[in-house]
């Protein structure tokens, strides 16, 4: 698949959040990215997603309008936990 070059280096486009989940108190997106199949997904923290704010923004849009309560995964943190929010 095509990426844009720069600089620092290839960035790819992302199609759509598909899921969350906290994973090691940290919050992490799976991907769908465009020229992509789904077996292209890939697991990626919140933090890298700077770029793709219009996405990330449609995804909690979407999320927040759900009637039913929106359960996220955690992998590997304790009942203590609050993170998962992204700064």
């Amino acid at each position: 698949p095509p990426s844009i070059q720069f600089l620092d280096g290839p960035k790819y486009g992302v199609e759509a959040i598909v899921d969350p989940k906290v994973m090691y108190n940290k919050l992490y997106y799976i991907l769908d990215w465009f020229d992509y199949s789904r077996n292209g997904r890939t697991w990626e923290p919140a933090k890298n997603l700077n770029n793709a704010a219009i996405v990330v923004t449609n995804f909690l849009s979407s999320i927040s309008q759900q009637t039913e309560p929106y359960i996220m995964h955690c992998n590997s943190c304790n009942s203590s936990s609050k993170d998962g929010i992204m700064s």
